[in-house]
């Protein structure tokens, strides 16, 4: 039985790896998304 101890702790780790790569990611893509949002508000400006 201890091996579904160890099996339980490396599916855990895993998701919460992959959580915290997703939140990371959402977090970069928002960064991106406002970024592009001034650029354009920027050029429509000069026009």
């Amino acid at each position: 039985m201890e091996n579904w101890v160890y099996l339980f702790g490396a599916y855990t780790i895993a998701w919460l790896g992959v959580s915290f790569y997703l939140y990371i990611n959402t977090k970069k893509q928002k960064g991106i998304e406002k970024r592009l949002a001034d650029i354009e508000a920027s050029l429509k400006d000069k026009k």
